[in-house]
């Protein structure tokens, strides 16, 4: 067991006015980053985090707080030199520096998350609600302006720099679980019903948006809960969910179904990871630097023979529509090694704090690793590190992941 787990305090200290600042302001940031609103104008909220964080802020006073341990130093420094070294022999520099732009926020929240006393975790799970709730709302926004029905056109003439495909809308399903976690620690009426809310507006988004990843990755989320909860009846539960989807999808006309049927015709992603594979090996150890993907595309689907079945992709392809692929010809094998560490080291103190918490922190933990799980799944068809959503999620599964945690059962409130 990493040694961040603090069993010292027997009393939780009081709130601070402080932290619900730092918490209210991080809120903000999120609403607005699916915004088109100028991008220092977003920033604010999230600078004004970082500075009511460090006022009067005193690391020895900090309820459960530890310095972060060699190997979480090594490996985030192995992420962040992989980034650098891809981008400065990077075959567009100019590019890559401003697709590593997007990782700034993130390692602001991660900080930011890292310094947050575990008392407040209850103040972070409504901060991640609004993560589920304002991609939601802003994509229902953008179908209302654009009064159509269809997604590949509501995108196009509305688009933020974090919604810019349907499948943007996985940035409101991957915190999901923290949101019916919610529902399930709160013990009164009203926010309970504010969640209720929250996922509907989420299911709507999801309906309109009509994409396939958000349904399987909200499926897979739930399949991990079965597996976690009763994992002898796994295989009988997922078997009745999925029957219970295919006869909602019937009665109400959803879609759902067909939408997953054209997948035998609809397979140009194959064609993108192929082409994108075929060159990696001219830039094995770096790549060919962030946001250089669609290079080593069109170089490799120049030389590649496929057969009838599989689909050619003819629109540009800005991003490889897989996060590991991406990591890998963008930021070569040392890359994909420093991402894949980065994620495994995730999981683990998720999974670790998910079984030595209690209460409402073990059902805060186990929702995250969740949300974690479904993330990992949804980086196998679509997000992009460019995408500003992503890095900030990745941050946040991290900051939260190497926060202090204690195990006493009187902060769990």
């Amino acid at each position: 067991m990493w040694p961040i787990l603090s069993t010292a305090d027997n009393k939780a200290p009081p709130v601070l006015g402080k932290d619900i600042l730092v918490i209210v302001s991080l809120s903000a940031y999120f609403a607005l980053s699916v915004t088109n609103l100028p991008p220092l104008l977003v920033l604010c909220p999230l600078f004004a985090s970082g500075i009511f964080l460090a006022v009067g802020n005193n690391a020895k006073d900090s309820f459960g707080h530890t310095p972060l341990g060699f190997t979480a130093k090594l490996i985030i420094s192995l992420f962040a030199a992989s980034y650098a070294s891809s981008v400065a022999l990077s075959s567009d520099i100019a590019a890559s520096i401003n697709a590593m732009a997007v990782l700034f926020p993130g390692t602001l929240i991660a900080y930011i998350l890292l310094q947050i006393p575990k008392i407040q975790l209850r103040g972070v799970s409504w901060c991640l609600a609004i993560l589920v709730l304002a991609p939601s709302c802003m994509t229902i926004l953008m179908f209302v302006e654009a009064g159509t029905v269809t997604p590949w056109l509501a995108f196009p003439q509305n688009r933020t720099p974090a919604l810019v495909v349907p499948n943007d809308m996985l940035s409101g399903v991957i915190f999901l679980p923290i949101a019916v976690a919610i529902f399930v620690n709160e013990k009164r009426a009203f926010p309970k019903m504010l969640i209720v809310g929250i996922v509907a507006i989420l299911l709507v988004a999801i309906y309109k948006v009509d994409s396939r990843l958000c349904v399987l990755t909200i499926i897979f989320m739930v399949m991990i809960f079965f597996y976690h909860s009763r994992p002898k009846q796994f295989l009988t539960n997922c078997v009745i969910l999925l029957l219970m989807l295919y006869l909602v999808d019937l009665v109400f006309d959803l879609g759902f179904v067909g939408n997953f049927l054209r997948l035998r015709e609809d397979n140009a992603r194959l064609s993108i990871w192929l082409a994108g594979l075929m060159q990696w090996v001219d830039h094995p150890v770096l790549g060919f630097g962030p946001s250089n993907f669609e290079m080593a595309y069109r170089l490799g689907i120049s030389g590649l023979e496929l057969p009838e079945w599989m689909a050619v992709e003819t629109r540009s392809i800005p991003w490889a529509h897989n996060i590991y692929i991406e990591a890998l010809v963008e930021r070569g094998m040392l890359g994909l090694a420093a991402q894949t560490i980065l994620f495994l080291l995730i999981f683990l103190r998720l999974w670790e704090r998910a079984k030595v918490t209690t209460g409402q922190s073990r059902s805060f933990y186990l929702a995250l690793l969740i949300s974690f799980c479904g993330f990992l799944f949804a980086g196998l068809f679509e997000p992009t590190m460019q995408r500003i959503w992503v890095a900030n999620t990745v941050f946040v599964f991290l900051g939260l992941a190497l926060a202090p945690v204690s195990l006493d059962k009187a902060v769990d409130q």
